[in-house]
């Protein structure tokens, strides 16, 4: 989290704990699966823009195995399953909240005996002049997978006339992030 969100985080984990922040914050994530050996940056030093957090993480409900092949959604429901902006007309300017950047990297280690076959491409999204921002890079080793995903709101207020292109950005990161990782049997 950076700017008002690492505010936020930091006064409902002060208020909380950080494993109940990180549940109550990601509820899908774990209702198949379990976290271990979280660790926090910055928590404490309110001067610090950014809020880091890693953590181990074991799950069944993101993968599915059929014959020789496992597949995997990668991003673990960080993202979005549905474009937020459905209507189809829209009357009002949209508001975004504040100028936010979100990075969100998994690690995933790959069965001993499998290899890629196929995984999602880098993007970069942009909306109006960098206004928004949404990037995902990939990086495969034939032990790892890393998937770093980097949302950015740099423009929160964003005018009814673009609503169209708005929803066409949206959409795209949506269908990006439903992309699979294929894992084959060697």
């Amino acid at each position: 989290e950076t700017g008002y969100g690492a505010v936020t985080a930091r006064t409902q984990i002060k208020d909380k704990d950080a494993p109940t922040y990180l549940r109550e914050k990601f509820p899908d994530l774990f209702t198949d699966g379990s976290f271990s050996n979280l660790t926090m940056e910055n928590l404490e030093n309110w001067q610090e823009p950014n809020i880091k957090g890693a953590f181990n993480f074991e799950a069944t409900g993101f993968s599915n195995v059929s014959g020789n092949k496992i597949y995997l959604n990668p991003s673990l429901g960080f993202g979005w399953k549905e474009n937020p902006f459905k209507n189809p007309i829209r009357k009002f300017n949209i508001e975004l909240g504040v100028p936010r950047t979100n990075v969100y990297s998994f690690v995933y280690t790959i069965p001993k005996g499998y290899k890629v076959e196929e995984a999602p491409k880098g993007a970069k999204m942009t909306f109006g002049e960098n206004g928004l921002i949404f990037e995902y890079f990939t990086d495969l080793t034939p032990e790892s997978i890393k998937i770093t995903i980097r949302r950015s709101i740099r423009q929160p207020y964003i005018l009814v006339e673009h609503y169209a292109d708005l929803q066409l950005f949206y959409g795209n990161i949506v269908s990006k992030l439903e992309e699979q990782v294929v894992l084959t049997k060697i």
